[in-house]
């Protein structure tokens, strides 16, 4: 119950899943530990989920790329898939954005090429950038502000496929 489905990843049996959470957990199995199933199968569980904390990612990935992280605190920070480790599924994950208490990731997305991120602020502004001003960091290690936007200061980010529509 509650319970909703965020994603469907057609897979060619060789790569990681990899599912991150609002409070800023992260989980990386190899696919072929989801056994296959029928239609009408109830699933199987990825990732424990702290009471209150929610999926945010769930994507396919390889040792290429990066993983993108931002907070609600206005903080951004990418972590290299070829550091986040594989093991078993239905664990608790390991941390992959050290944040202060009550913070939130709001957008965690997977990048291989360079693309544009678009940050709404609070007052509906809105400002793009490049991926690449992100900064790289440690799995563990805290998000930091961009000088793109204000900290505490950012309502949402949209990440991969959008287009910004003008008037």
């Amino acid at each position: 119950e509650g319970d909703h489905l965020i994603n469907v990843i057609r897979t060619e049996g060789e790569d990681n899943i990899v599912l991150a959470t609002a409070n800023g957990m992260a989980i990386c199995f190899n696919e072929n530990d989801v056994r296959p199933m029928g239609r009408d199968a109830a699933g199987v569980r990825g990732i424990q989920l702290r009471d209150g904390d929610s999926v945010v990612l769930m994507k396919q990935i390889n040792d290429e790329g990066e993983i993108i992280i931002a907070t609600d605190e206005g903080k951004f920070k990418k972590v290299l898939c070829a550091l986040i480790e594989p093991m078993g599924r239905y664990k608790k994950g390991t941390l992959i954005v050290s944040m202060k208490d009550g913070a939130s990731v709001i957008c965690a997305s997977y990048v291989t090429m360079p693309y544009s991120i678009a940050i709404v602020d609070k007052a509906n502004n809105v400002v793009e950038v490049s991926s690449e001003d992100v900064p790289i960091a440690m799995q563990s290690a805290k998000a930091r502000k961009i000088s793109a936007c204000a900290e505490d200061n950012v309502k949402y980010v949209v990440a991969e496929n959008y287009k910004l529509i003008k008037d």
